[in-house]
């Protein structure tokens, strides 16, 4: 008996070490990839990237849109997309977001005679692009300890399995879950060799709701670059199928680039005002009334007007105080009066 409490102790001793060299020697694995992975944030100070873009197209994307990222230095970005071809009836036309480090931009080109081109400016310290699903890729390769998205460095990684074969390269399954103990989680598939993170998952409890399997080329001066990617969601439609066009690593990019100015005749809307003006030309603009904009305005004739021009006017009618009016009023009271006082007189007698 003595014997088999031994055996028992020792073999539990040893599961326990075992255990903890495994979990020691997958923590060691994963800082060095990530170690890897911040030393490819640091060396891509400035990048450029243009993709084609498309629903369901079989090797790569055709007939959709071609986008161009421009990163910056200290959180700046610049987002460009328009249609490959024609824009069709539905189909959005040319877009362009930027964050400057201070101040967010958005702007969309007319589609069509009875459209007019559109922008938003907002003040806010995240780039509200940073969870469309066109740029993760390039910013889980070269801004993977971006902040607040996605900043693989917050919170816990852990280490789900090892040595999962994609595409016969060895991964680790990584998963992190919310920080506020939702149901939401994150899972990251890391290719060991080349620090790459070859699929992506986004789930809600057991739902799928977003998912990106990616292929690598090799790059000289980054080692691996995304050559194309395919992204999933949730309602299994919107299968999104990419492809590299072009690249440029560090090249000299003005702050102003982010900070570009929206053409004239765009309608733009200051959503931390709640106000909207319209674009004129030499740097002029004519702001457009809460009235106005209540009451749907004419965009052809916003720019031959002033401000408020275009808010609906009361009609003079029979029901507006005019002097006749209130003479009448005044000469009605004085024979409710009167009635008043000879009713009231003729009780006394």
């Amino acid at each position: 008996m003595r014997a088999f409490l031994d055996g028992t102790t020792w073999g539990l001793f040893l599961i326990l070490c075992c255990g903890t060299v495994a979990a020691a020697d997958d923590a060691g694995r994963l800082e060095e990839i990530l170690s890897t992975m911040r030393s490819r944030q640091e060396e891509a100070r400035t990048f450029i990237a243009e993709w084609d873009e498309g629903a369901g197209a079989e090797d790569g994307a055709r007939g959709g849109r071609t986008i161009r990222l421009t990163l910056g230095t200290e959180g700046r970005m610049l987002l460009e997309s328009s249609p490959a071809g024609e824009v069709a009836f539905g189909q959005a036309g040319p877009m362009k977001s930027s964050y400057d480090g201070r101040r967010n931009r958005q702007f969309t080109a007319a589609v069509g005679k009875d459209d007019w081109p559109r922008g938003i400016v907002w003040d806010d310290a995240v780039y509200d692009e940073l969870r469309a699903a066109e740029i993760q890729v390039w910013l889980l390769h070269l801004r993977p300890f971006h902040e607040p998205f996605p900043d693989l460095g917050n919170g816990p990684l852990q280490v789900v399995e090892q040595n999962v074969l994609i595409d016969g390269q060895p991964c680790l399954l990584v998963e992190r879950p919310a920080l506020d103990g939702g149901s939401y989680v994150e899972r990251y598939w890391i290719d060991v060799d080349r620090a790459c993170i070859v699929r992506t998952e986004h789930r809600d409890g057991k739902r799928l709701l977003s998912g990106r399997t990616v292929r690598y080329r090799p790059d000289e001066r980054l080692g691996w670059l995304p050559e194309s990617w395919e992204s999933g969601f949730s309602n299994g439609s919107n299968a999104l199928r990419a492809r590299l066009i072009r690249h440029e690593l560090n090249p000299d990019v003005p702050d102003e680039t982010f900070a570009f100015d929206f053409p004239v005749g765009t309608v733009v809307f200051d959503r931390d005002r709640g106000l909207r003006h319209l674009v004129l030309a030499d740097g002029r603009t004519r702001d457009i009334t809460p009235e106005e904009s209540a009451s749907g305005f004419d965009y052809h004739a916003l720019a031959e007007s002033s401000a408020g021009d275009l808010a609906p006017q009361l009609e003079a009618s029979g029901d507006e105080w005019t002097p006749s009016t209130i003479v009448l009023l005044v000469a009605n009271l004085l024979l409710v009066v009167v009635g008043v006082v000879f009713w009231v007189l003729r009780r006394g007698e």
